[in-house]
C-alpha cells in the first residue's frame, strides 16, 4: 500500500474495471457477461464502481465509445 498508494483490493478493482472497459469497447459481449468475466460477483457493485470511475453506466460507455470511433 505504501508504494502503490492503494490497497490490493483497490488495485484489483481498478484492473477489473479497465478490463471491463476494454471488453465493452472491443466486443459485443453483453454487459452482464462483461461484469462476470471481469471478476465481479455483484452486478450492483460493478455498475457502481464503473460509474464512479468512468462517469457513465457500462452501456452508455459502450455507446459513447462507438460514436467516437465512427
Amino acid at each position: 500500500k505504501k508504494l502503490a498508494g492503494k490497497t490490493f483490493k483497490e488495485f484489483l478493482c481498478e484492473c477489473r474495471l479497465e478490463y471491463a472497459a476494454e471488453k465493452l469497447r472491443l466486443s459485443q459481449t453483453s454487459v452482464d457477461e462483461v461484469f462476470v468475466d471481469s471478476g465481479f460477483t455483484s452486478r450492483g457493485e460493478f455498475f457502481s464502481k464503473f460509474e464512479d470511475k468512468y462517469g457513465v453506466t457500462p452501456a452508455q460507455y459502450r455507446k459513447n465509445q462507438k460514436s467516437v470511433q465512427f
